[in-house]
């Protein structure tokens, strides 16, 4: 017996497909089918020629390609393209591909796409993983039990939420396909090139990855003082925890005195992933100002090596940028929640003042705290180095008396900055675009404040974008990070 779905209207631009256990691996064909179904009348099309009722590949390995007209397809005749695919894994989960790419150069084939969206980090991380296909994510749609795809359709946007008893609204759960617009250029070799303006992220990596070009993760450095003549001692914290001091310690502790430098929170991977990237001439690989040709696809060879991670940041207006950026890395996820105080903090000691994140102390209020209202941040994203930086692993000698008498002395590894000088990848033009369509965020609220599904109205312009004189419109609430101290806003 096929396995049952059933599709509800939750909104305009929300619709969920609710399913039971399956019986059988080719019931991956008609997951495809009904979730590319439910696309088609919410804006998209289908592309491929399999025909009504059928599938690309096998019922075990189902496929479809749908496009949808970029925003400036009047003038360029362009599409997006996403080629959904259901297949079947083993006795717990199916796999889900989300091939969003610049073109699909065969309709009658599933596996045609020109330049998908690809992460750098591969297979790595527990999050949304990727391989030479494009994206994909193993563990959210279930087989053996039930579960709800949600779909949150904008024009040019749509976000992918999978929930079940099993799976929590932490933004592991979530991913959106979209664009974004081009408000700072086109950043194409020349007038007659054109850059595929495709975006894919899953809601938990973008919130904890530092989008940091570089090996380790969340490395700290920690300087520590007595202000007694030989008796100072430094050392490291990796991913928060002290490392070990080789013995020993300061003789006068009282008079310890601790500088924290984070130097970069959260894994090393990028925040999203494009369909396209600008291409640098610059001799030193992977960065630079300079246009060498055509945009390119992310170079495959190199995915899942540390020194092939690419920077990527996004701006929150006076929050200023998130992700890579000059000695420190920062994700998402330390702005809103409970790993730092302050963006503005430098050299700050985290031991000694509160580890509240501090925009929650507004209890998710607006920064005026005088109303009910909420933040709304629609980032604009970026890409690249202006200029290779030394990255290096740096020996540091400290000394330290452990008594009248006694002096030892040993050596500790400090991470700085970001190791591009190995950097491998496709060579990468230093951009800035503009904002996700679709899509707008708010951060900084205690966990658990808002819940998946919560509303809120928010005015826009004609294209939905943030406008504070544009029309009043009702926002679905998505939580993107545990505890939903990110948040994304998709129109009901």
């Amino acid at each position: 017996m096929a396995v049952t779905i059933t599709q509800g209207n939750l909104s305009t631009n929300c619709k969920y497909l609710s399913y039971g256990g399956s019986s059988s691996s080719a019931d991956a064909a008609e997951h495809c089918k009904q979730i590319t179904d439910t696309l088609v009348t919410m804006g998209w099309t289908r592309y491929d020629s399999a025909g009504a009722g059928a599938v690309l590949g096998s019922d075990s390995a189902a496929t479809r390609v749908l496009r949808r007209p970029t925003y400036d397809n009047a003038t360029t005749g362009n599409y997006q393209y996403l080629g959904l695919s259901v297949e079947y894994l083993n006795t717990s989960y199916y796999r889900v591909r989300f091939t969003h790419a610049a073109d699909w150069s065969d309709p009658a084939s599933a596996t045609a796409a020109v330049n998908p969206a690809r992460l750098s980090s591969g297979t790595s991380g527990s999050y949304m993983m990727s391989d030479a296909t494009g994206c994909y994510v193993d563990d959210m749609l279930g087989y053996g039990g039930g579960g709800t795809i949600w779909l949150f359709n904008d024009t040019h946007g749509t976000m992918f939420v999978f929930t079940s008893a099993s799976k929590l609204n932490n933004g592991r759960n979530v991913f959106y396909v979209g664009e974004y617009n081009k408000s700072y250029g086109e950043q194409a070799a020349t007038a007659a090139s054109y850059l595929h303006n495709g975006i894919i992220f899953n809601g938990a990596q973008m919130c904890y990855h530092s989008g940091a070009p570089y090996g380790a993760t969340g490395t700290q450095a920690v300087w520590r003082s007595t202000g007694t003549a030989g008796t100072s001692k430094s050392t490291y914290i990796s991913n928060g925890s002290p490392a070990a001091d080789g013995g020993g310690g300061p003789s006068n502790t009282s008079a310890t005195q601790i500088a924290n430098h984070v130097l970069q929170s959260g894994p090393s991977y990028p925040q999203f992933a494009l369909t396209e990237y600008p291409t640098s001439s610059s001799s030193n690989t992977g960065f630079g100002r300079g246009i060498e040709s055509t945009p390119e696809a992310w170079n495959n060879t190199y995915v899942g090596g540390s020194g092939s991670q690419l920077a990527t940041r996004m701006h929150f207006g006076w929050l200023g940028w998130v992700g890579h950026h000059g000695p420190a890395s920062w994700n998402l996820d330390s702005y809103g929640g409970s790993s730092v105080n302050s963006h503005f903090a430098h050299g700050h000691d985290k031991d000694h003042v509160g580890n509240t994140g501090w925009l929650s102390r507004l209890q998710g209020k607006s920064l005026d705290s005088y109303n009910e209202g909420t933040v709304i941040y629609e980032p604009s994203l970026s890409i690249g180095h202006t200029s290779r930086m030394a990255g290096n692993n740096y020996t540091y000698t400290y000394s330290y008396r452990s008594s009248t008498y006694s002096t030892s002395q040993t050596y500790r590894y400090i991470k700085h900055a970001d190791l591009t000088s190995s950097y491998s990848g496709t060579r990468i033009k230093f951009s800035v675009f503009g904002k996700m369509r679709g899509v707008k965020m708010s951060i900084g609220f205690p966990n658990d404040y808002l819940a998946f599904l919560d509303s809120a109205v928010i005015p826009v312009d004609s294209s939905g974008f943030y406008d504070s004189n544009g029309t009043n419109t009702d926002h679905w609430c998505i939580p993107l990070n545990a505890g939903g101290t990110v948040v994304a806003w998709f129109k009901k």
